[in-house]
């Protein structure tokens, strides 16, 4: 994966999260055997995969603190149902004056989940690259604006998601930056019971190229989740489908990894 291209995925991952943030919910099934009803935990990440959005929101009243990858820090609060709230800040790589990036985020929910359909959301963020909150001079305009829209279809065990993301940053004067993408996902739940559960999850980058729209890169992963908290790992894939180099699957050097606090 060139530098360049690298740069540009890495900044649309962190763009992603801004707009998604874990809560958690309960549920009561019935007991066949039993013929009574106990308690499940239901997934408590169900509005994200791991970058990518989908078309649900955090319940009400759910606040929540998450840690994607070191450096990325998050709050998220629902004041509502269907609408969100979060806020962003991605710690300096090498020290505390270091140019680093905040933001601040909200996410609605236009059509409820029912039957197959799990819902259709919008979300919006609007951020800065500045030294310890202090905007740079001579420029107080946002740096980014991001604008999702999302979309999910299935049932608990089975989800498959759809997010159409568009940038909107001070790269586009320069026509350095490309500003639509499109990402496709889905999540299997593979374990459920009163303490917890866990999901395989894979999910797609498609960007675009003088080539046209292509896959980029893929991350298959799983998450496991428990009644206050979740933690997730997976490892991207580049697609080197065009031949930049001699390898057609180029794992990252490192992988993906989050956790994630409930209140």
């Amino acid at each position: 994966m060139n530098s360049s291209l690298s740069k540009r995925f890495f900044w649309l991952c962190f763009f992603g999260f801004t707009s998604v943030n874990p809560s958690i919910t309960f549920t009561q099934e019935t007991d066949s055997t039993k013929g009574e009803l106990y308690p499940t935990v239901t997934d408590p990440a169900q509005n994200r995969l791991f970058w990518m959005s989908t078309g649900k929101t955090m319940p009400k009243g759910k606040f929540s603190i998450s840690d994607f990858e070191v450096f990325l820090l998050q709050l998220g609060y629902a004041p509502t149902d269907n609408f969100h709230l979060n806020f962003s800040y991605l710690v300096p790589f090498i020290n505390i004056s270091s140019e680093t990036y905040w933001s601040f985020g909200a996410k609605l929910q236009l059509f409820s989940p029912q039957g197959y359909f799990q819902g259709l959301s919008i979300g919006s963020d609007v951020g800065f690259f500045s030294k310890l909150f202090k905007i740079n001079e001579n420029n107080n305009t946002p740096h980014i604006v991001t604008l999702t829209t999302s979309v999910s279809a299935g049932n608990e065990d089975l989800k498959l998601h759809i997010n159409a993301i568009q940038l909107f940053s001070k790269w586009d004067k320069s026509k350095q930056e490309i500003p639509t993408f499109l990402q496709l996902g889905s999540d299997l739940l593979v374990l459920k019971n009163s303490e917890g559960g866990a999901k395989i999850i894979v999910e797609t980058f498609f960007t675009r190229s003088n080539k046209g729209i292509y896959l980029s890169t893929i991350v298959p992963g799983i998450r496991f989740f428990g009644k206050k908290s979740a933690g997730e790992f997976a490892w991207p894939i580049s697609m080197n489908l065009f031949g930049h180099t001699k390898d057609r699957f180029i794992p990252w050097t490192t992988p993906y990894a989050s956790i994630s606090l409930f209140f």
